[in-house]
Formats: C-alpha cells, structure tokens, sequence
C-alpha cells in the first residue's frame, strides 16, 4: 500500500465507507481499546507503539472508528513477522480483513520484506478452537501456509 489511503464500501453495510491506511501512533489507544473488547485480555501500549513506529502496519476504519488491524516487527533483514492482527466481530465476514491483509501485504513489498510470519493459537486467553479454526481458514485463502504446528498454535506464511 503506497501512503494514500484505500477507501471502500463495507459489504453488506449500505454504503459505510472503509478506510484502510497506515498506522499510526496516535492509533495507540483505539488498538488497545480493540484487543482488549475483542481479546477480553490485556493489551500493552508502549509495546504497540514501537511496533508502530518501527514497521509496516495497517488500521481499518468506519465512520470513524478503528475496527480491525495488522502491526508487524522485523523478524529478520527480509522477514517481518505480523505480531497481531484482529477484526471486531461485528465486522467480519464484510471483506475488512481481506482489505487489510492485501493493504499490509503491499506494504510489506514496499519496504523491501520478502516474506511474513505469524503465529495463530486458540490458547491465548478469550480465543477458542473454532475462532482459532476460522482464522487459519482465513489465512489459508488469503494464501497463506502453514509451516509449523503443535496442539494450540499454527505458524503461517507468505513469500513475496
């Protein structure tokens, strides 16, 4: 994703505009607030700000309101790993987190990473298997492929 920002209709919502754009630190709060409604766990936000500040990242937002996002860390000179991704619920199944994915994938390309990571585990607090099991499908059609497992956490990836 270049530096301007994509904006789109959120399906079946009407016209809702979706905003997807780079993110920022002064998304800190809005990201905390998001992991910590949807998570039902805690969030650090000096820690999220240095992912902000350090490498790509994406936020999604309606109306205003931040609803879904991607920040990254270098996992290696041409490797970045996506240290968090997440959609509220009331906005999945609406193409928010396709958006995000290819908006955060062009963004990787763009800085010069040859390749993504990232880890799914339904063993964090306030996930299940079957939320668990929907995201890997999800990141199975984004293209994504899994190239570890155990019994709570799958480790995904995609070269460019």
């Amino acid at each position: 994703m270049s530096d301007e920002t994509r904006q789109t209709a959120v399906a079946g919502s009407g016209q809702t505009p979706l905003v997807v754009r780079r993110g920022e630190l002064g998304d800190t709060s809005a990201i905390v607030k998001l992991i910590v409604s949807e998570n039902n766990r805690p969030a650090d936000a000096a820690e999220i700000e240095r992912y902000l500040a350090s490498a790509p990242s994406v936020v999604a937002l309606v109306d205003g309101e931040l609803v879904g996002m991607i920040y990254s860390r270098r996992f290696s000179p041409d490797i970045l790993e996506w240290r968090n991704s997440l959609v509220a619920a009331a906005h999945r199944r609406e193409g928010v987190g396709a958006q995000l994915v290819q908006a955060m994938e062009q963004q990787t390309r763009d800085v010069g990473y040859l390749a993504a990571i990232g880890v799914n585990c339904w063993k964090h607090a306030g996930t299940t298997k079957e939320r668990a099991s929907s995201a890997r499908a999800f990141w199975h059609a984004m293209g994504w492929t899994i190239i570890f497992a155990t019994d709570g956490s799958v480790v995904v990836a995609k070269h460019f």
